[in-house]
Protein backbone atom coordinates (compact mmCIF):
# COMPACT_ATOMS: atom_id res chain seq x y z
CA UNK A 1 0.00 0.00 0.00
CA UNK A 2 1.44 3.47 -1.25
CA UNK A 3 2.92 5.59 1.77
CA UNK A 4 2.80 2.36 4.43
CA UNK A 5 6.07 -0.01 5.27
CA UNK A 6 6.43 -3.50 6.86
CA UNK A 7 8.56 -1.93 9.09
CA UNK A 8 7.89 -1.11 12.14
CA UNK A 9 10.32 1.26 14.92
CA UNK A 10 9.78 0.82 18.52
CA UNK A 11 12.80 3.35 20.07
CA UNK A 12 12.75 2.33 23.90
CA UNK A 13 14.63 5.70 25.55
CA UNK A 14 14.78 6.02 29.55
CA UNK A 15 12.97 9.31 29.18
CA UNK A 16 10.91 10.43 25.63
CA UNK A 17 11.92 14.51 26.13
CA UNK A 18 12.39 17.30 23.86
CA UNK A 19 16.09 17.27 23.04
CA UNK A 20 15.95 13.61 22.00
CA UNK A 21 13.31 14.23 19.24
CA UNK A 22 15.24 17.95 18.25
CA UNK A 23 17.94 15.55 17.60
CA UNK A 24 16.53 12.83 15.68
CA UNK A 25 14.06 14.61 13.68
CA UNK A 26 16.22 14.59 10.85
CA UNK A 27 16.01 11.38 10.75
CA UNK A 28 12.29 10.78 11.86
CA UNK A 29 11.90 13.05 8.71
CA UNK A 30 13.86 10.72 6.20
CA UNK A 31 11.92 7.96 7.53
CA UNK A 32 8.43 9.41 7.08
CA UNK A 33 8.27 9.53 3.06
CA UNK A 34 9.19 5.72 3.37
CA UNK A 35 5.78 5.06 5.31
CA UNK A 36 8.00 4.47 8.80
CA UNK A 37 6.33 5.98 11.63
CA UNK A 38 8.25 5.23 14.64
CA UNK A 39 6.67 4.52 18.05
CA UNK A 40 8.64 6.54 20.96
CA UNK A 41 7.97 4.82 24.31
CA UNK A 42 10.10 5.32 27.61
CA UNK A 43 10.90 2.08 29.41
CA UNK A 44 8.35 2.81 32.04
CA UNK A 45 5.52 4.02 29.60
CA UNK A 46 6.32 0.33 27.93
CA UNK A 47 6.06 -1.74 31.46
CA UNK A 48 2.74 0.10 32.00
CA UNK A 49 1.25 -1.10 28.66
CA UNK A 50 2.55 -4.68 28.73
CA UNK A 51 -1.05 -6.00 30.21
CA UNK A 52 -3.31 -3.67 27.73
CA UNK A 53 -1.00 -4.51 24.93
CA UNK A 54 0.09 -8.18 25.51
CA UNK A 55 -1.19 -9.73 22.39
CA UNK A 56 1.50 -7.28 20.26
CA UNK A 57 4.37 -7.70 23.04
CA UNK A 58 4.37 -11.15 21.98
CA UNK A 59 4.49 -10.51 18.63
CA UNK A 60 7.17 -8.26 18.93
CA UNK A 61 9.53 -10.31 21.30
CA UNK A 62 8.96 -13.25 18.23
CA UNK A 63 10.06 -10.82 15.41
CA UNK A 64 11.83 -8.38 16.93
CA UNK A 65 15.63 -7.49 15.88
CA UNK A 66 17.48 -4.60 18.11
CA UNK A 67 19.15 -2.40 16.60
CA UNK A 68 21.19 -0.86 19.25
CA UNK A 69 21.63 -0.61 22.34
CA UNK A 70 20.00 -3.21 25.37
CA UNK A 71 17.68 -5.85 24.07
CA UNK A 72 14.77 -4.60 26.23
CA UNK A 73 12.29 -6.76 24.77
CA UNK A 74 14.13 -10.12 26.02
CA UNK A 75 15.70 -8.87 29.33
Amino acid sequence: MEGKSDINVLVILEEVDSPFLNRFLPIFKRWWPLGIRPVLLSKRELLDSLDVFAIEFINIKRSHLTLYGEDFVNS
